[in-house]
């Protein structure tokens, strides 16, 4: 059984198709789709036999006693509930979508397995989970210890505000360089009453363990991953979600703004389907992973195709990467940019890919905060770098001071007009500047006359 997120029609080795050559970076029969964006080059994420069931019921949250008509809040209906099988897993108010009913704008939907998906938050102090009982109602279908299993997921992210208001514009999550560790939390021995009375990680919670983990980077494309692991006890109920170590960038909102000129700020937010929980054999997949960054210069994909997979060829984007047949490519030594980066390969006859998502360049935008902007000299004026998800390069205060800080008191002595300028560097190693022209202007020092003349007297 084939599931990907291409429409898929057959399946066959990429070097016997008729027209379309899907390995040369080509449009060889001039349908202006190139290799594996063009149906004639069609290839799977996993291969898996007929049928195959998951050991979370509901997996793609299709199953339904109602439409979702809202995100969640503490006055809400707990819409997750449904998706049947599925709940709010603690008490951090993690969302369920549907095309039935709620779909807001912004986010990446339809979703890549059916009309459903669920959303969370991950951030320091404040976790949105979903969980399911594995072994209720019947029939049970515990994880057993020393066996290994795969958890395969779709997931992807947006930028949300909130309230999930946030224009399509403003929901790009290319903001946020850093990765999600995105987790699977494991409880033995028992169906634990959803939800659990917390907002922080589950795993500070007693008898939630982390069974295994996969690194994304935000991307508004659906990226399918897994996570591999062998439970040391029988797992009866799971959660699925933010690790406790999400970066503390994930915490601080970006403020973007739309062509429109309408700025918001938003958080990282996440959506899932399609969680494929088996035990490992059953699913034959190519998980790929990226490391480093495009402007760090550092930038490597690598691939882990089964053993048996041959004809392995890298992808940008669905095109070639002509001569790139190794299981790791050098990006950055490449000079290519960010995209997602696919490794297809020839597996039983199928052509079978993995892919991960690399954040191009971008250049950050700071956001330097300074008060007060104007006054008499000597004015001391308060600098703060406000920009998420980076560091302070340098601050030029426009008077021959330069400094590192991210926050810091200057004092003006002299009257006039100052520019100032901010630079900062990301996590992805992209550095950006702002210079904000006569940002602090001071007055001369005022100053006093005092005349001191006879009263004048009646004679």
């Amino acid at each position: 059984m084939l599931r990907t997120l291409w429409t898929l029609t057959f399946v066959v080795p990429l070097s016997v198709l008729a027209q379309e050559v899907c390995n040369n970076g080509i449009d060889d029969d001039n349908n202006g789709l190139i290799d594996l964006n063009d149906p004639a080059c069609p290839c799977a994420t996993v291969v898996e036999p007929p049928a195959l069931q998951s050991y979370i019921r509901n997996h793609s949250f299709e199953d339904q006693m109602c439409c979702p008509f809202g995100f969640v809040h503490p006055f809400s209906p707990p819409w997750l509930s449904c998706a049947s099988g599925w709940q709010q897993a603690t008490s951090a108010t993690s969302d369920y979508f549907h095309e039935c009913g709620y779909s807001p704008a912004g986010m990446p939907l339809p979703p890549p397995d059916g009309n459903g998906a669920v959303g969370f938050y991950a951030s320091p102090g404040y976790f949105e989970y979903v969980g399911t009982c594995l072994t209720f109602p019947a029939p049970a279908n515990p994880l057993l210890a020393g066996t290994t299993y795969t958890l395969s997921l779709w997931i992807a992210a947006a930028g949300a505000d909130g309230t999930h208001a946030q224009s399509p514009e403003q929901a790009d999550p290319s903001v946020f360089v850093e990765q999600l560790p995105l987790a699977l939390f494991g409880y033995a021995n028992g169906c634990v009453p959803f939800p659990i009375a917390t907002m922080d990680c589950i795993g500070y919670e007693p008898g939630w363990n982390e069974l295994g983990r996969v690194m994304v980077q935000p991307s508004w494309q659906w990226q399918q991953v897994s996570i591999t692991f062998t439970p040391t006890e029988e797992i009866h109920s799971v959660i699925i979600g933010g690790g406790c170590d999400v970066p503390a960038s994930f915490g601080q909102g970006q403020w973007v703004t739309d062509s429109q000129g309408n700025t918001t700020s938003v958080s990282p937010y996440f959506l899932v389907d399609d969680l494929m929980l088996t035990i490992a054999q059953d699913q034959v997949l190519t998980p790929v992973t990226a490391v480093g960054g495009i402007c760090a210069g550092d930038a490597v994909a690598t691939a882990v195709p089964p053993a048996s997979a041959t004809g392995h060829q890298w992808y940008l984007d669905g095109v070639a990467v002509v001569g790139q047949t190794g299981l790791t490519l050098p990006i950055s030594a490449l000079d290519l940019d960010g995209g997602m980066y696919t490794l297809a390969s020839t597996y039983a006859g199928e052509c079978l890919m993995g892919s991960t998502y690399v954040l191009p360049a971008g250049d950050p935008h700071p956001l330097p905060l300074l008060l007060p902007t104007q006054g008499c000299s000597p004015l001391t004026v308060a600098f703060s770098d406000t920009t998420a998800s980076t560091s302070t390069v340098q601050w030029n205060l426009g008077d021959g001071t330069f400094a590192t800080d991210s926050t810091l008191d200057h004092t003006y002595w002299d009257a006039g007009s100052y520019d100032v300028r901010l630079t900062v560097i990301d996590g992805a190693g992209c550095q950006g500047d702002t210079l904000l022209v006569d940002a602090v202007t001071v007055h001369p020092a005022a100053t006093g006359l005092i005349e001191a003349q006879p009263a004048l007297t009646d004679t």
